[in-house]
């Protein structure tokens, strides 16, 4: 039983380290996205 709950928590581990590292790149993502925006914006005014 004890080998089953060291592979339930690794499972676990591995799904909370992949969930934070999703969120970091959707973090990273949507800065790009904005600053992009920005450039955007800032072409279509004419400045």
């Amino acid at each position: 039983m004890e080998g089953g709950l060291y592979y339930l928590f690794l499972a676990y581990t591995i799904l909370w380290v992949v969930n934070f590292g999703y969120i970091f790149f959707l973090g990273k993502r949507y800065k790009d996205v904005q600053k992009e925006l920005e450039h955007l914006e800032k072409i279509i005014s004419g400045k």
